[in-house]
């Protein structure tokens, strides 16, 4: 069971090139469950230092004035507070986001996972390589990146600006009343090589609105799948239908 880091002297206080020269950043490396209740200008967690697990807890009076960074398998809870430029997780490290604000972009790299319920992103969440990104509600998010093989699942949540796929990244919308083109669309796949570019529209599994612009590249697709309830109706009217003609 994880202990709670509470002393100061347990994080190592290092100054590096990090954005602007001379910042100091903060290292958390040591395993053990750290709160960020403070300010401060940039965070790196379990960098170069794998088997840790370390987790950081971003709350509501934390300040991150710059960046913040997650490696290898840590875990970082975002809660409330503020993150001035952009957060980037690498690794097979995790990020969970219920509040808080990220000033630029939030990024999703090498196998990590990110799981958005809440919070604010200013500008673009990026995923590559072979990240993960849930999307379930009650955020805001400027836009959205995907490629190489990430795999980005949205079924609440808003979005200001367009949706990018390339490479053999995904996109998964879960929801209903979807359309392309102002046009009526089945669920299942909507591949690069059959929409380029076009206009999503529907309902989101939270209530939101999709009203966005997207293109699509390479082996980018976007998939479009009812809510876990609706298809187990549907399966469950299929069913029936079966039995009928037996």
């Amino acid at each position: 069971m994880k202990r709670y880091g509470v002393v100061v002297s347990l994080v190592t206080f290092v100054s590096c090139l990090f954005g602007s020269p001379g910042i100091s950043a903060i290292y958390f490396d040591d395993g053990l469950t750290h709160n960020i209740d403070y300010s401060t200008n940039d965070v790196l967690v379990d960098y170069e230092s794998p088997g840790m697990g370390t987790t950081v807890n971003l709350l509501s009076s934390g300040d991150i004035m710059y960046s913040f960074r997650a490696y290898e398998d840590s875990i970082i809870n975002i809660n409330g507070g503020s993150i001035g430029e952009r957060f980037v997780a690498n690794g097979r490290s995790q990020l969970n986001m219920s509040d808080g604000w990220i000033g630029e972009d939030l990024y999703a790299l090498d196998h990590s996972q990110i799981n958005m319920s809440g919070g604010s992103v200013g500008q673009i969440l990026y995923a590559w390589d072979n990240s993960h990104v849930k999307i379930t509600g009650a955020s805001h998010t400027y836009g959205l990146r995907v490629g190489d093989t990430a795999q980005v699942i949205v079924s609440g949540g808003s979005f200001t600006d367009n949706i990018a796929g390339e490479g053999g990244g995904s996109f998964t919308f879960v929801g209903e009343d979807f359309h392309i083109d102002g046009h009526s669309v089945p669920y299942g796949e909507y591949p690069a090589s059959t929409y380029f570019f076009g206009h999503l529209t529907g309902t989101l599994v939270d209530g939101e609105s999709i009203d966005s612009l997207f293109w699509l590249n390479g082996g980018a697709s976007i998939f479009l799948t009812p809510e876990p309830a609706t298809l187990i109706l549907f399966a469950l009217g299929c069913l029936m239908v079966r039995r009928k003609r037996r």
